[in-house]
């Protein structure tokens, strides 16, 4: 079987899919699910396929990492407010932020913030409410226990820019979606997402030049990159797992 008692198992969500990791000795085990979605932003084929996984993993008593898609969260950077020092003070002050850009639909999202030196602002997300609650059901139906959500962007921003002081652009590269984070004094400062086909290197271009243009920003500033589609061996939804350890 796959998943022996209380294993911890990293899992990677996107609308197309789902994989599972967990690591035996030196190895890593994977099983995967692909989805169909009927939009972008369908999320529910790709939860009945974890229910499936867990099932067939006999996964009761595991702890659960879930690493989320791009398609799956929204972004924003977001001034720095000293709402942001308060828990329940933080959600007012992010919603109001994120309705401003996305309207009402906002209302029925859970937000969050990165943490960040205190006056710089910083990168927020938010997820669906429904999409949260439906994760909690089905890993408490299987038995399993979710000991952390978060955007795969969020984690890999987070690594690749550890320590980092000088300005500059991180890009999270996903089959089909890219997602380009400003960089300044190793803070997030804003976010753009676009699609993309063919070869990506091209789009991550123009989308920096873009942005140069439009916010004046210093050109040949270095690109720090995340590419889900280089798992040297890997799918991608494998690799977004792994992100989630």
């Amino acid at each position: 079987m796959l998943f022996s008692s209380a294993p911890r198992i990293a899992i990677g969500l996107a609308p197309e899919g789902v994989a599972a990791c967990r690591s035996v000795g030196k190895s890593l085990e994977v099983r995967e699910h692909a989805a169909e979605p009927a939009f972008e932003r369908d999320w529910r084929p790709a939860l009945a396929c974890l229910d499936e996984l867990l099932a067939e993993g006999r996964s009761r008593g595991a702890r659960l990492t879930v690493a989320l898609s791009h398609s799956l969260t929204r972004f924003l950077g977001v001034p720095w407010s000293d709402e942001l020092m308060d828990r329940r003070r933080a959600q007012h002050y992010l919603r109001a932020q994120f309705a401003a850009v996305f309207g009402e639909v906002s209302e029925q999202w859970t937000f969050a913030a990165e943490d960040a030196p205190r006056g710089q602002p910083r990168l927020a997300c938010a997820v669906d409410d429904e999409l949260l609650a439906a994760l909690h059901r089905t890993a408490q139906a299987q038995g399993a226990r979710i000991e952390s959500i978060a955007p795969w962007l969020v984690t890999a921003f987070n690594r690749a820019c550890e320590g980092m002081a000088s300005d500059g652009w991180f890009a999270a590269i996903e089959p089909g979606r890219l997602a380009l984070v400003e960089v300044r004094a190793g803070g997030a400062r804003q976010i753009a997402l676009q699609n993309w086909s063919g070869d990506c290197a091209p789009v991550l271009e123009r989308s920096v030049s873009r942005t140069v243009l439009r916010t004046g920003s210093a050109s040949g500033l270095p690109v720090l990159v995340a590419d889900l589609t280089q798992g040297g061996g890997r799918t991608w939804l494998a690799a977004m797992a792994e992100a989630a350890t």
